[in-house]
């Protein structure tokens, strides 16, 4: 029997047991997305047998009225959180009728006119704030234009993991992030909030490390942070890979309750090693995310729910 229902990229996903960003990423050929080839020649070959087709550019032929909607991801190293929730909100967005596409490191004004001259949504989200000319370009166009609350999202595993290791008994604190560049949008939020949560409890200035890659730079920084009578005993790592980092090549021996006290953020696969953690609710966010976007596209939207009971902790060795 002949289909009669659209395939929609979700279809995609389920056949072929990945997320639906993962599979918007592989079939618009987003730059910079990390997928190996032989998954994306997997996705557009799944694509082809299911007889996908993208719509959003017949839908505005057809009604006048673009059901696109553009998702910006800033070229940075996002890692799986920030794609799986915009993952969820094109979801949503799809079972209210509209398409979602994601690009990465569009965030510049000629990448955006770029990519104006060949689609038309209705609405441009992005993670961070998009430059002010790009923004009036789209204002002129008459393109609605939102930018997701990364600064909240942010400080609030931040407050998470910190106050846990406060909570806990752990005084002598640091941020530890990765050695390599990072965007201060990621970093900033974190850095305050452990500052200002140490400062309420009264306790020492944090530390605000990065991680050395070499085995001479980690010697160094075993040697001037974990050792001594000022050694710390509360680590706010920057990801579970910087705690599982820290676990596995100091020894898990220095780490728990009464000794170090290391947490992580996100509950990845990895944190399985004895890494204490921050859960992040997926489905939550997207639904947090997700509606203003549906409310300025003209939706009745339910509220979402409490950013307070979006995070929580995953108790395990480490702290």
């Amino acid at each position: 029997m002949k289909r009669t229902t659209r395939v929609t990229t979700s279809d995609i996903a389920r056949a072929v047991g990945l997320s639906r960003a993962t599979v918007s990423y592989a079939l618009n050929g987003t730059p910079g997305s990390g997928i190996p080839d032989d998954t994306v020649a997997r996705v557009k070959k799944a694509a082809r047998d299911m007889g996908y087709v993208p719509s959003a550019a017949a839908r505005l032929l057809r009604s006048g009225n673009s059901r696109l909607v553009l998702g910006i991801l800033p070229s940075w190293d996002l890692g799986p959180t920030y794609p799986q929730i915009y993952g969820g909100i094109g979801d949503r967005l799809e079972r209210s009728g509209y398409e979602f596409v994601l690009q990465s490191g569009a965030e510049t004004l000629p990448r955006i006119t770029g990519l104006l001259s060949s689609i038309t949504p209705a609405l441009v989200v992005s993670l961070s704030p998009l430059p002010r000319e790009t923004i009036r370009h789209m204002s002129a166009a008459g393109i609605l234009y939102h930018h997701t609350d990364l600064d909240a999202f942010i400080r609030l595993a931040a407050r998470t993991q910190t106050e846990y290791l406060v909570s806990h008994g752990f005084e002598r604190l640091a941020y530890v992030m990765p050695a390599h560049p990072m965007p201060q949008a990621l970093v900033t939020p974190r850095i305050e909030t452990i500052r200002r949560i140490a400062t309420d409890h009264g306790l020492p200035e944090p530390r605000i490390l990065r991680l050395p890659y070499d085995e001479t730079g980690f010697r160094q920084f075993q040697q001037d942070h974990l050792e001594g009578p000022d050694a710390l005993d509360g680590l706010c790592a920057h990801t579970d890979e910087v705690a599982a980092y820290l676990l596995a090549t100091i020894g898990r021996e220095r780490f728990g309750p009464g000794r170090i006290g290391l947490m992580g953020i996100g509950d990845r696969p990895i944190s399985n090693i004895g890494v204490t953690t921050v859960r992040l609710d997926i489905e939550k966010w997207a639904d947090i995310w997700s509606t203003p976007l549906l409310k300025m596209l003209g939706n009745d939207v339910d509220l979402s729910p409490p950013q307070d009971e979006t995070m929580a902790i995953v108790r395990r060795a480490s702290a």
